[in-house]
């Protein structure tokens, strides 16, 4: 027996109201950690970050009109409205443009997560060649699936074009899902590459309530949001080819959000070092790519700011992670490492520890 078609779109309406009030706090406490610390409103991640919120906000007012038709305005009853329009036989401009500004959100998030391979790998073009095929995949299919929603009160009927729709977002999902998990890959792997040939100068960790390294937090925040976003595609993915409607309906619902919950997310740890939560494990102010001086300097007894310049070596230009700045509550701590060039180990460790 198939679920009542009302029922769904109303739990997938309920369910992107929540995350809809998720992502508000997220966008409002990591816009608040932007301009406290001054940050660029132009600059290319921050512009952005607002596009994909104005996507947002402009798909939760698309998905929000059918339901306001279906239970409130038409005659026939909510299970009759949803069953054609889950089917697209009525309304599909509402349908087509919730498609529109998926994609749209979608291939923002991973331009973003391009550009920030591409400047973590030290600007090698070489890298991002594949994922800038995956992401024009990607938004080509996009752009053809919100064509067919345009023609599908006229085609709806047609068996060929049922199974070219079902093929196209197959191959979409699969490129989307592809994309997010090349672009987190090898922002990791080189992420954990210059973690390790800075570990000695991450030795403080040991003295601080998280015990993980500037690195590493944001690794572990990259992976988690790669899981979030592959998990919610891939159970996409999977309702498609099994020919779940209900499932597809209410995953619609949240797609959008989840792209805008890992984008803030990322955000937040970026420019306040944490997922959400104030710890004394530091504030990652900025994170850009090239070749090792590294100081820190203790300010006060309570409050130390610690400055982290990273560059690596001419030779060790595959592993460029270059500007890494915290704010620590440590320990009265001072240390000073310098890399020679070309050199993979510190020469000298200086520590003074009061």
């Amino acid at each position: 027996m198939a679920p009542d078609a009302a029922a769904v779109n109303l739990i997938g309406m309920t369910l992107s109201l929540t995350l809809w009030g998720f992502y508000m706090c997220l966008f409002l406490r990591t816009m608040r950690v932007m301009y406290r610390k001054r940050y660029s409103f132009f600059s290319p991640a921050s512009v952005i970050f607002i596009l994909i919120f104005l996507f947002n906000f402009a798909d939760s007012i698309c998905i929000s009109v059918p339901v306001y038709r279906g239970f409130i305005l038409f005659p026939e009853g909510p299970a009759a409205y949803f069953t054609l329009y889950n089917s697209k036989a009525i309304d599909n401009e509402w349908g087509a443009a919730t498609d529109f500004f998926l994609a749209a959100s979608a291939f923002c998030a991973d331009s973003l997560m391009l550009w920030r391979l591409y400047v973590v790998w030290a600007r090698d073009k070489r890298i991002i060649i594949m994922p800038i095929l995956l992401l024009a995949g990607g938004a080509i299919g996009c752009i053809i699936i919100v064509a067919f929603d345009v023609m599908a009160k006229t085609h709806i009927t047609e068996p060929l074009f049922q199974k070219q729709l079902k093929a196209l977002d197959v191959a979409v999902f699969s490129l989307n899902i592809s994309t997010t998990w090349y672009l987190t890959g090898f922002i990791c792997y080189k992420l954990w590459s210059a973690e390790r040939k800075s570990r000695p100068v991450h030795d403080y960790e040991a003295h601080t309530s998280s015990g993980l390294s500037p690195y590493r937090r944001i690794i572990k925040v990259l992976i988690q949001s790669g899981m979030l976003y592959s998990i919610t595609e891939a159970a996409f993915l999977i309702c498609i080819l099994v020919d779940n409607t209900a499932g597809t309906t209410i995953v619609n619902y949240m797609d959008t959000r989840i792209i805008g919950i890992v984008t803030a997310l990322l955000m937040l740890q970026l420019h306040a070092g944490s997922s959400g939560e104030k710890t004394s494990s530091g504030r990652i102010r900025n994170l850009t790519g090239q070749s090792v001086h590294v100081s820190t300097r203790v300010i006060k007894h309570t409050d130390t700011v610690l400055r982290t310049d990273a560059q690596l070596s001419d030779s060790d230009a595959k592993d460029p992670v270059e500007g890494i700045e915290l704010e620590e509550g440590l320990t009265r701590h001072v240390a000073h490492v310098d890399f020679e060039q070309g050199s993979t180990q510190p020469d000298e460790v200086y520590r003074q520890w009061k």
